[in-house]
């Protein structure tokens, strides 16, 4: 049965190969749903849902917000700090036994990106990547209610910039997902379908 289009898998060139349709053939071992969008597109929201549907169906799973993982001033971008947290969080995880990930950024679905969370994590997952996107009055409408301090400006900002760069530079192999007028329910089943984490519905 085909899976649901709306997201690509993609998995290490070592791990990893490719029908003739662009479908990659899922691996064995780990596996990580990364969700990317700008600002503001409800990647957060739909991790949190698909984080209750998992925990409805008992399956086993870790989520990580990468933007806290480097959060400080001045930035430690250059040292990339995300990428060591990444590995020692995991680590930690897979030690407990868990096998899965959902993985919240707005950039880790940018080829170098991925490759980059995919090398951090260290066991060859397979991935499940989703861009998320959203119309700029959606957008602003969502930090508006969102942000409460003086960072208001510099995510809205921010969010288009992202957008951008988004819709320039990602793989030809990760979807678009709009979440403009689309229950969150819906958006988080059709990722976790596509990734074939939910129990076949009897």
């Amino acid at each position: 049965v085909p899976a649901p289009t709306g997201v690509a898998q993609r998995v290490p060139k070592r791990r990893g190969r490719t029908s003739g349709h662009g479908v990659t053939v899922f691996g064995v071992g780990t596996e990580a749903i990364f969700l990317g969008g700008r600002s503001g597109v409800g990647k957060t929201t739909v991790a949190l849902e698909m984080h209750a549907q998992l925990t409805a169906n008992d399956v086993p799973h870790g989520v990580i917000d990468g933007d806290f993982l480097d959060m400080a001033h001045p930035l430690p971008w250059a040292h990339k700090l995300a990428e060591q947290n990444l590995a020692a969080i995991w680590h930690n995880y897979r030690a407990l036994g868990y096998q899965r990930l959902i993985y919240i950024n707005s950039a880790s679905v940018l080829p170098d990106i991925t490759d980059e969370l995919i090398a951090a994590m260290g066991d060859s997952p397979t991935v499940c990547a989703a861009l998320l996107t959203c119309s700029d009055a959606i957008a602003a409408q969502r930090l508006t209610q969102r942000e409460q301090g003086s960072a208001l400006d510099r995510h809205l900002r921010n969010s288009a910039t992202t957008a951008a760069l988004l819709a320039d530079s990602v793989s030809d192999c990760v979807h678009v997902i709009s979440t403009d007028q689309r229950p969150v329910a819906d958006i988080a089943i059709q990722i976790l379908a596509t990734a074939r984490w939910l129990p076949p519905i009897r």
